[in-house]
């Protein structure tokens, strides 16, 4: 094992203390045996990635044949003392016949002084101390914890403390009196001790996150009915609630489709999985506001929490903060000072700003280019009543990054105006992860990787429950070739938004840019199946189509996803296509007419055409020019598209340049 130094390690409620070999939860100490010590400290040093079976065996038991028994037992000790169950592990995940990936964002810690506060028995009983070298303990890990815990020491140790207190008491001729005092006062400290660790010592049992789901408000009366509004404050609610540790929030994606007047939330729980639903119904008129809301149990039907208020209510924003307290007082049982400051946080005063904001949240969900048109001049709208909009400046970002990626604006203004809107985002909020996550974007684009990685991170470590903070951590993971890890966050985006039409499908582009062709199209069938209007899907399917040489569907399905690329980008796209299945005619009539265009057209878009055409050295003259412009990266690296290219010392001296790992 690596010297560990004076630093600490923490994640979740945990800490590790490698220099006195401890793990603590909340404080306490939670008791290991030396060999699932070092496995848990093999593993968060190498955090986020897969650590195989042997290299991990090598590194607990560096000069000792051990079989892969231990390391499972191991493994297994580790979860019951982290608190994973059977289907939850949020630390530890099993990498099917390979190994094992610790996947809690792990904070490295200089030495506070905290550990020198630690009782001395503590520190010299933390861990079992009887364990085989072999790997694998001579009596279970639950025998040897309650040995430990609750056995006085062992004869061999009583015979070695009496013969120091003989030969002390000879040296020094005490008296009987004392002696006796001395050995009180020994006594009186071991019952201390055992009756510490019996206690103490024991871990407390990690609290089962809770699962919740806030569908979209009802209208009180059908007849004033406002969609907007009523996904806007369940995505309100969702956003206010992601900042509790102990509670998983579905995104609105996942519970925009329970909208309708005569939706069971309980049938719409079950459905979804969860273990809560909020449900509530609004009336707004002459700006007055009406409420009702429940908060109900999935499992039993039962209401546990409910309030109502009537024209007296203030507004909007107010019934929202109210709402948000008393569920998240509800289902956490002790809220951290940062998460009451996160629920009691409101970014506006103004109703008005705060529904042209969630207006132009509406139409970006849309992902599509006509959306991200029209959620910019809702954004704007909104940032000119209230310049101290931080949301607003994100979502403006996002409009930005969207349309410069698909070539609808020229990329050096969209990156100024993206760039502008974060930094004022920051300067507003500086804890806003959606902030830092969107700044990594920004990195990516600068080929900054270092920087962007720790962007990704500091939004994780922000708030880990929003699919925004995995999502731009997968992105930068896809971009530099983690494709392992990029997976793996594409799905726990997922899982915080198991039914986003648009989360499956970005799933699904990730099993293409993987190789994985088959399940790609089996994936954007489904999204399909979820929504058939969803053009993004139609624009993955055809790659998979296309890579797997199926060249009519390829076509077929891109004609379907058109609107989801821009015109320029989709008219590179066709061309790529036609000149891949052997009508290079077309392609190079496509290329021309693109090359004839007044209007912006992107580098990276000739340089798809040249290389369907299989002219490289015209294609690499276009790459060089989307260098200069300093573009997107667009996971340039491992994009399928460019496979022809990969062998070529152009192509990674163009990897180098962009500060890409070759």
């Amino acid at each position: 094992m690596s010297n560990p130094g004076n630093r600490f390690y923490e994640f979740g409620p945990f800490r590790i203390d490698p220099a006195r070999r401890l793990l603590l939860r909340d404080g306490e100490i939670v008791p290991l045996t030396p060999k699932a010590f070092d496995t848990l400290f093999a593993l968060i040093q190498n955090n986020g990635r897969v650590i195989e079976k042997d290299e991990l065996m090598k590194e607990v038991w560096a000069d000792t044949n051990v079989e892969e028994g231990g390391l499972t037992r191991n493994i297994s000790v580790l979860r019951k003392a982290l608190g994973e169950s059977l289907d939850d592990h949020q630390y530890i995940v099993t990498i099917p016949s390979r190994g094992y990936r610790f996947v809690a964002i792990v904070r490295e810690v200089l030495d506070d002084g905290a550990a020198s506060l630690l009782p001395e028995y503590h520190k010299s009983h933390s861990v079992i101390e009887h364990e085989e070298e072999n790997g694998s303990a001579s009596k279970s890990e639950s025998e040897a914890v309650h040995e430990m815990q609750e056995k006085a020491p062992s004869p061999s140790r009583r015979e070695a403390w009496a013969s120091k207190w003989r030969a002390w008491a000879s040296k020094w001729r005490l008296s009987a009196v004392a002696l006796a005092v001395c050995l009180l006062v020994g006594l009186a400290a071991g019952i201390s001790y055992f009756w510490i660790t019996s206690n103490r010592n024991r871990p407390k049992p990690a609290e089962a996150v809770k699962k919740i789901a806030v569908l979209p408000f009802k209208p009180l009366a059908a007849v004033s009915r406002d969609q907007i509004l009523e996904l806007g404050i369940a995505d309100t609610l969702i956003n206010k609630l992601s900042s509790i540790r102990e509670v998983t929030v579905l995104s609105i994606n996942s519970v925009r489709k329970y909208a309708s007047l005569d939706q069971d939330p309980i049938a719409a729980g079950r459905e979804l999985g969860v273990d809560y639903v909020l449900e509530g119904s609004l009336q707004m008129a002459d700006e007055k506001t009406r409420a009702t809301w429940r908060l109900l149990r999935v499992k039993d039907g039962s209401t546990i929490l409910a309030d109502k208020c009537d024209a007296q209510c203030s507004n909007i924003l107010e019934l929202q903060d109210s709402i948000a307290a008393l569920v998240a007082t509800k289902l956490s049982w002790s809220l951290t000072s940062d998460e009451r400051r996160q629920l009691a946080k409101r970014y506006t005063e103004s109703a008005e700003a705060y529904r042209l904001y969630i207006t132009g949240r509406h139409h970006f969900r849309e992902w599509s280019p006509k959306g991200a048109e029209k959620s910019l001049e809702y954004f704007d709208q909104a940032i000119k009543i209230d310049s101290r909009y931080a949301p607003a400046y994100i979502g403006l970002a996002g409009a930005y990054w969207f349309l410069g990626l698909n070539g609808l604006r020229p990329p050096k203004e969209a990156r100024q105006k993206q760039e502008a809107a974060v930094k004022k985002a920051l300067e507003i909020d500086e804890t806003l992860a959606e902030a830092h996550a969107s700044l990594s974007g920004l990195k990516q684009i600068d080929w900054d990787w270092a920087a962007a990685e720790k962007e990704a991170l500091r939004a994780l470590e922000l708030n880990p429950n929003i699919e925004a903070s995995h999502n731009w951590y997968a992105n930068y993971l896809g971009n530099v070739g983690r494709l392992d890890d990029y997976l793996l966050h594409l799905t726990k985006a997922l899982e915080l938004d198991p039914h986003s039409v648009k989360g499956n499908s970005v799933l699904g582009f990730g099993f293409y840019l993987t190789g994985q062709y088959d399940q790609a199209i089996e994936q954007e069938r489904m999204v399909l199946d979820m929504d058939p209007n969803f053009a993004a899907a139609h624009a993955f399917l055809w790659r998979a189509y296309l890579q797997k040489g199926m060249y009519g569907e390829a076509i077929a399905e891109f004609q379907k996803g058109i609107d989801s690329l821009g015109m320029s980008r989709s008219f590179a796209f066709l061309a790529y296509a036609y000149a891949k299945s052997g009508r290079k005619d077309e392609a190079q009539k496509m290329l021309a007419e693109l090359k004839a265009k007044k209007s912006y057209v992107s580098p990276d878009f000739f340089a798809l055409i040249y290389t369907g055409l299989g002219e490289k050295d015209n294609a690499f003259e276009w790459l060089q020019k989307y260098y200069e412009e300093h573009r997107d990266p667009d996971f340039i690296k491992v994009n399928p598209i460019y496979d022809s290219l990969h062998s070529d010392p152009r192509f990674k001296d163009l990897l180098r340049r962009m500060n890409l790992p070759v």
